[in-house]
């Protein structure tokens, strides 16, 4: 275990887990989410960010990176004191010049606040903003103020936030224009600003939402002035040196024309005075809504601190359903984290953060499926239901939509219908389903119906179906116009099948639009995954256990559609590349035109030997055919071929050439063979590992643009999917070593990922997994990433090593002699209706492949077992021994 450069401090209380940390350097990179199921914001340590309920309704203006940097909107606060004016966000030209002020920033679930010092005037500001855990679209803001000298203070609060009020595409697409639209207006407490349309890509519609900010001082009243026009409030000055403010201008005339101007909630309070160390609070609501919020439910000291412990116990309550207790307090903090990751996800998509600036709401098919691999864990309710509706995307090609919009079953092709197809996505659902299978043993749910998406989109999006009704909606009917519902098992088995016979020259799955990596995005017509083959190999595999354990529970026949049947052929030559594409495009004629609704019994057996058949030859064609070598003796899996046919990776004249993702499925995949792991393990090592950036780069530097393979070769080298380190493929390679018995290799790498992350110094960030690291050391696109649902899959079912067995739970440990605690390592997790603490206790200083189970404990009794390296526990049992859907369970290592 590294030593820790440790810029946050974790508070870990029952009632309010936080961290703290002081900022000092590029404090603008920073930003934190703020959100409930209904509303998304982001908040900088200048209270910069923005607030909105989708992609066509923001409160506060959108921001992208850029827009960290440079911009001067945020939820700014001004006071005026002797003849002083000071932003208590820091967010004015003196206070930018100085640079003088300490500020300390916390970050609770999900709360934010910035403590900012100014010595020199003698005065402190604590802001505290967070969205209630409701149904409430809106933003709380307190805003505390503190006289930190020995003289009486009067001082005088005045607000200065922007409101936007319209969709994100306006920020050049009309953006006067649609200030036109605003129908602004006063209460007693705050600004409403009304526009009469809403101008986006969904047209000239009529608008409903009010855009709304309120405000009371501590003792409940409200402002005594008001000013709703951003150009009144600036004058000849800027957001950042008011004249309103500044110079102390008059209020403008209540018979003012507010409409159709740049508004703003600038909301003066009356003076107050404050002696030696006393304090006072303002209290502000931002929020969007139909109608009027009634914004005395959450305004004033008592109103907004309930609402707090509220929000606090609600986020508190997400994260406790996994935690991890070692030798690494710092680092099982920091896990916190990143549970809320997922969950974030599942909110945000992949939308409404400064770095993620491409999304226009909802989730992609890919992150969506990734995703439940930690809610499964995280939020396991309502997964099953989830899961159901998700397979509603798969059209019967095996392609699938790849936006999922905010409600359950609303699927589209692609962001504004774009007919892409990315060949990993069949890969996903069935690598998701049968963790969900094997945590709760629920194997009905292979047999449970779900209906086909259908668009105007047909052989996997390369032509368009002339004789296609918009009118008939997404899902999929038969000839006698009745919706065609099948068996989530046919789902699956029609998504690996069309992938495993969609296969380029190289015999391996062809690349179309991208597989993981979108910026493969050149090779559509010959680009091949030699990475993504091998998970669908394994894919074939978990269906083959599938299937065994159906035909264990007495089932020796399942119904597949009658067209499906095509796919079925015992005679298929598979070292012909063109006799499986031959029997796809056949497939696809038929399932392109009006499908029959019948269905045909197929023996369970049949399908075992056919689906075994398939997988060995892709496994042994990938050990064959596509293991590479250097000069100086290093061996490893090519990854990809680009749209010419040649290999991404090899020895080529010297120059070698090397992709972490063509290591990364072989491993985590189970395909590499025993002896060919370490030569692997040894070569990612020599060519990828980079301290710099805190593991491993996704792939060494080609210095060309790589035209005939995408667009990630044109970016920086060290930056994004050119060579970054990639937390995605980084996380997932890890996963691989610890399946492969490589734990010393895995912890190395967690170990130096988690240094890199926690000094803040180089990756300036939070506490979260970030997308990646880039050439600078930095952690970019916080929060909304599939990696951290990986890491939290990683720490409890390899790591800490207890994870489900067609309901049954395995026990497992990967643990390191350095990660145990007085002897001493521990985790909760749920398992079906059981809450689990797991300790494990070592009275040795064995390490990981010398210690074995020597026995466990529950409710006190001991049982001793012989020495084994793993024992699964019926769930049965655990549950007759559990109080209230609780068990403590310890297993000692000996």
């Amino acid at each position: 275990m590294q030593e820790y450069k440790k810029n946050w401090t974790f508070c870990d209380r029952d009632d309010d887990f936080h961290f703290k940390m002081k900022l000092e350097n590029h404090s603008n990179f920073y930003y934190f989410p703020l959100c409930n199921e209904r509303f998304h914001a982001s908040i900088t340590p200048i209270l910069a960010g923005s607030a909105s309920l989708d992609i066509n309704s923001f409160l506060l203006k959108p921001v992208t990176e850029e827009e960290l940097l440079s911009s001067n909107h945020s939820r700014n606060f001004w006071i005026n004191f002797d003849d002083k004016s000071w932003s208590a966000t820091g967010n004015s030209l003196l206070q930018k010049a100085e640079r003088s002020e300490v500020v300390t920033v916390k970050g609770g679930l999900l709360w934010h606040e910035v403590e900012r010092v100014n010595q020199n005037l003698g005065i402190q500001s604590n802001i505290l903003n967070f969205v209630p855990a409701t149904s409430d679209a809106l933003e709380l803001m307190r805003v505390t103020i503190t006289n930190l000298s020995d003289k009486p203070k009067e001082i005088t609060g005045i607000s200065g936030i922007p409101i936007y009020a319209r969709s994100a595409d306006n920020i050049r697409d009309h953006n006067h224009v649609t200030s036109l639209l605003h129908r602004t207006h006063l209460t007693n407490n705050g600004v409403i600003v009304h526009p009469t349309l809403s101008f986006d890509e969904r047209g000239h519609i009529k608008n409903h939402l009010r855009y709304q900010v309120y405000g009371v001082d501590k003792n409940g009243d409200p402002p005594v002035e008001i000013i709703p026009v951003r150009e009144t409030f600036m004058g000849n000055g800027s957001l950042d040196w008011p004249d309103y403010v500044i110079n102390n201008k008059d209020f403008v005339k209540p018979d003012e024309d507010f409409d159709g101007r740049y508004a703003i909630a600038a909301l003066k309070f009356k003076p107050v005075v404050l002696g030696q160390g006393e304090s006072t609070s303002f209290y502000l609501l931002l929020g969007i809504d139909n109608v009027l919020i009634d914004h005395t439910k959450f305004l004033g000291e008592d109103n907004f601190n309930q609402v707090l412990r509220d929000t606090k116990r609600y986020w508190g309550d997400k994260v406790s359903s996994v935690n991890f207790v070692s030798s690494n307090e710092y680092y099982d903090n920091w896990l916190k984290w990143v549970t809320l990751q997922p969950v974030l996800r599942r909110i945000y998509g992949n939308s409404f953060l400064p770095h993620h600036d491409y999304g226009r709401g909802g989730r992609g098919w890919r992150d969506l499926w990734q995703d439940i691999l930690s809610l499964i864990l995280v939020e396991r309710q309502e997964v099953r239901n989830l899961l159901i509706t998700n397979f509603a995307g798969i059209r019967l090609d095996g392609s699938n939509a790849t936006v999922i919009g905010s409600n359950p079953g609303d699927f589209k092709a692609d962001r504004n219908n774009i007919p892409r197809v990315w060949m990993d996505h069949g890969a996903w659902p069935l690598y998701t389903t049968n963790f969900y299978i094997n945590q709760t043993g629920d194997l009905e749910i292979l047999l449970q119906e779900q209906s086909y998406f259908n668009d105007q989109h047909i052989f996997r999006c390369k032509r368009t179906n002339p004789y296609y009704k918009e009118s008939i909606g997404t899902r999929l009917h038969t000839k006698e116009n009745k919706v065609h519902f099948a068996t989530i098992f046919e789902h699956l088995l029609i998504q690996n099948l069309t992938s495993c016979f969609n296969v380029g020259i190289h015999n391996n799955i062809l690349l179309e639009g991208g597989d993981w990596n979108d910026a493969l995005d050149m090779a559509r017509e010959y680009g091949e995954s030699v990475a993504f083959t091998s998970f669908y190999a394994n894919n074939l595999r978990i269906l083959v256990g599938l299937l065994t354990a159906l035909e264990g529970k007495g089932r020796k026949t399942i119904k597949l559609t009658e067209e499906l049947m095509i796919l079925v052929d015992p005679e298929l030559d598979l070292e012909n590349p063109n006799e499986k594409q031959e029997l796809l495009q056949n497939y696809f004629e038929v399932v392109s035109k009006e499908i029959s609704g019948e269905f045909r019994e197929i023996e369970i057996g049949e399908l075992i030997d056919y689906l075994s058949n398939i997988a060995d030859f892709i496994i042994d064609h990938l050990n064959s055919n596509e293991i590479v070598t250097s000069a100086d003796g290093h061996s490893w899996y090519n990854g990809y071929y680009d749209n010419i046919g040649d290999p991404f990776d090899g020895d080529f004249n010297g120059d070698v050439r090397m992709s972490l993702t063509g290591q990364v499925f072989p491993l985590a995949m189970g395909i590499v063979k025993e002896e060919q792991v370490q030569k692997v393990v040894d070569t990612v090592n020599e060519y990828l590992f980079d301290e710099n950036i805190g593991g491993l780069r996704l792939n060494t530097d080609f210095s060309h643009v790589k035209t005939n393979l995408g667009r990630a070769f044109g970016f920086a080298y060290g930056h994004k999917e050119n060579g970054a380190m990639f937390s995605h493929m980084e996380v997932i390679y890890i996963y691989g070593l610890y399946k492969n018995h490589q734990v010393h290799e895995g912890y190395k790498l967690l170990d130096h990922l988690f240094a890199h992350l926690c000094d803040t110094d180089r990756s300036f960030i939070y506490p979260n997994l970030p997308e990646y690291i880039n050439q600078q050391g930095r952690g970019m696109y916080s929060y909304l990433t599939g990696s951290a649902s990986w890491m939290i899959y990683l720490m409890v079912t390899q790591v800490y090593g207890i994870r489900g067995n067609l309901g049954d739970i395995l026990i497992e440990p990967k643990l390191l002699d350095c990660q145990f605690k007085n002897g001493e390592a521990k985790v909760f997790t749920a398992f079906r209706e059981l809450n689990i603490d797991l300790i494990y206790e070592k009275s040795t200083t064995k390490d990981y492949d010398d210690y074995c189970i020597s026995g466990y404990e529950i409710n006190g009794t001991k049982v001793d077992v012989d020495h084994r390296a793993s024992i699964c526990f019926k769930y049965i049992e655990l549950e007759s021994q559990s109080q209230d859907h609780h068990i403590t369970l310890k297993v000692f290592l000996d």
